[in-house]
């Protein structure tokens, strides 16, 4: 049996003006596509960026507490402290640490110890929060004055 000769695509054209025609429409769709791309992209980075400086602080206000900041606060708390020989406030840690919200500064010595660039022999004495919080803290409040930046940041 002969083929059907009476039905051909474009692709299988003969025809020299057929092939030129499609190539000119992949380039239109291609050059289209990319122009669509494109515009996704920026459209996505920009409702990214106002959802972020928006919604999110409605929706997550603890997710948008600046670890860095919140850290170098508690460094220069933790300074304070130790050269008035006061005892380091014990800071809950949830609001930075927000899936183990039980956690304090304590757990995070070894850390405080490195940015505090502390001898290994070098020991720091905690002090309970509350007890901070409460009979304590007008006498930190006077040595530290870190301490009420640390519990802005840390919304305590």
């Amino acid at each position: 049996m002969e083929p059907d000769v009476g039905f051909r695509d474009a692709t299988h054209s003969s025809s020299p003006h057929s092939a030129h025609c499609l190539r000119i429409r992949s380039r239109r769709a291609g050059r289209f596509g990319v122009f669509l791309f494109i515009a996704l992209d920026l459209t996505a980075l920009v409702a990214s960026k106002q959802f972020g400086a928006t919604e999110y602080k409605q929706l997550s206000p603890s997710a948008t507490i600046s670890h860095g900041k919140a850290w170098r606060a508690i460094v220069s708390l933790s300074q304070e402290c130790l050269a008035a020989n006061l005892p380091v406030p014990n800071v809950p840690m949830g609001a930075l640490t927000q899936e183990f919200y039980d956690w304090d500064l304590k757990l995070f010595e070894p850390l405080l110890r490195y940015s505090l660039h502390l001898a290994p022999e070098q020991k720091i004495e905690f002090e309970a929060w509350q007890k901070v919080r409460g009979t304590e803290l007008k006498k930190y409040e006077a040595v530290a004055p870190s301490l009420t930046r640390v519990i802005s940041l840390l919304k305590l």
